[in-house]
């Protein structure tokens, strides 16, 4: 892998729709590159994907691996890394990367998908990595016989949450609201747990401590006595490359993007959870059907064809 190549593609996020997208482009013969700094993204970080095919029950991480896996068997090249800054021009685009690092492509794929939301109260920028995370299967070990509290009331909460009861003295799930959107199923097991509580209706106000977490103060008054906070609840688009390039983007910052995963300007496509593709359904499959169009129109696109390649 050279900077002086000229890539066919540059994908931008090693989650489901890159790798996908990756998968396929290889199939049609594009030099192709990714560019990632999480492989799996966001879905690497689930504790259990029940609703994935051929998978009953899965860790977010072993699809990961497998996905890269996969990908690397074609013979494309990963880069773990960060797009810093991408140029856009008529013929080719730039891409430099956090490290310096620096390509060409002709076609570029923005795959990068969406990062948490945050709670927006005070000390949680503060005590960030030291007791406040975003990832149930990166941190949830530091926290064994001890007292967390999981913020969020859908599939990724309840489900982190029942992965931190095999590991924590106490797990408290708090939501702002009373009624939950997670899976039946989901609560049903968190429920059956003695080591978990729902704490419901609940906004927190503030996160306080010395040199870590020690307790969260709720908007009643109440507080709560935790050594860590897990945040989920939801996440929001990544902005910054999609404001580089001044691709068309809704209010909320997802990219536009035709059937074809087209967006504004021609030779810059997305997929994946960055997009408003697949009727704001946010699901691993979706995210791939999304990669394997993309890579098709790019293909497509390259060739100068509107004819659908026969592989």
């Amino acid at each position: 892998m050279s900077s002086n190549t000229l890539f066919d593609l540059i994908i931008v996020g090693s989650g489901p729709a890159g790798l996908t997208a990756a998968i396929y482009a290889s199939r049609y013969n594009l030099n192709t590159l990714v560019i990632g700094q999480v492989v799996g993204g966001q879905a690497a970080e689930v504790g259990r994907i029940e609703n994935y095919p051929g998978f009953l029950s899965a860790s977010g991480l072993e699809l990961s691996q497998k996905w890269l896996s996969h990908v690397k068997g074609l013979g494309v090249d990963v880069l773990s890394d960060i797009v810093d800054v991408v140029e856009d021009s008529k013929e080719e685009r730039k891409v430099i990367t956090a490290s310096g690092k620096e390509f060409k492509t002709k076609a570029l794929l923005l795959a990068s998908g969406t990062e948490p939301r945050k709670l927006e109260v005070p000390g949680e920028k503060e005590f960030f990595g030291k007791g406040v995370t975003y990832c149930f299967t990166c941190d949830a070990p530091f926290f064994k016989e001890k007292i967390v509290a999981v913020v969020g009331g859908g599939d990724s909460a309840i489900t982190g949450s029942l992965l931190l009861s095999s590991i924590a003295k106490k797990v408290y799930i708090l939501h702002r609201r009373d009624q939950f959107t997670a899976k039946p199923g989901f609560l049903t097991e968190a429920n059956s747990k003695k080591n978990i509580e729902f704490v419901a209706p609940a906004i927190i106000k503030e996160i306080k401590g010395e040199s870590k977490v020690e307790k969260i103060v709720l908007e009643d008054g109440t507080s709560l006595k935790v050594d860590g906070i897990f945040v989920e609840i939801g996440s929001v688009p990544s902005k910054k490359l999609p404001q580089m390039l001044g691709i068309n983007t809704t209010q909320a910052g997802f990219v536009d993007v035709g059937t074809d995963q087209s967006t504004s300007i021609p030779g810059v496509y997305a997929a994946g959870d960055i997009t408003t593709g697949s009727h704001g359904v946010r699901q691993i499959v979706c995210a791939m059907s999304e990669g394997a169009i993309a890579a098709l129109s790019i293909f497509k696109y390259l060739k100068g064809s509107i004819e659908t390649p026969k592989y």
